[in-house]
């Protein structure tokens, strides 16, 4: 019985939880930023390592996938930049204000931050899945 991704889950939304209750820009909540992002690392230089070995497998790219990324932020920019830009603030609100409301609230916080930490994870697990280097 695998007991591995279970145990993993609680440890992260435990820690979650934990690194949410601290204050933002703080050096509590700074540590517990880069601690997961020291284990993501190591994570993936250890699969790296492992991966050497392996036959890569082909990653596919596609100019179109890029393109459209691209187009993407650059959108998603030109927006924020405008209504940055434009006044008065409150009937032009950015992304970063609607976050900034939305995480003031501890749930959402460590939900977040949880969202964090398995995106941290996955990425971590392409390396060894791809063979890439």
């Amino acid at each position: 019985m695998r007991t591995r991704g279970p145990v993993l889950a609680f440890v992260a939304a435990s820690y979650a939880v934990g690194a949410s209750t601290l204050d933002p820009y703080t050096w509590p909540m700074r540590a517990a930023t880069a601690l997961p992002i020291i284990g993501v690392v190591a994570i993936r230089a250890a699969n790296d390592a492992r991966a050497r070995g392996a036959p890569a497998r082909p990653v596919r790219r596609h100019a179109w996938g890029y393109a459209g990324w691209g187009v993407l932020f650059v959108a998603a920019g030109s927006m924020q930049l405008a209504m940055y830009l434009s006044t008065p603030r409150v009937d032009h609100p950015t992304l970063s204000s609607f976050a900034g409301a939305s995480f003031g609230q501890p749930l959402v916080r460590a939900a977040g931050f949880a969202a964090w930490l398995w995106l941290g994870w996955l990425l971590a697990q392409t390396g060894a899945r791809t063979g890439a280097r």
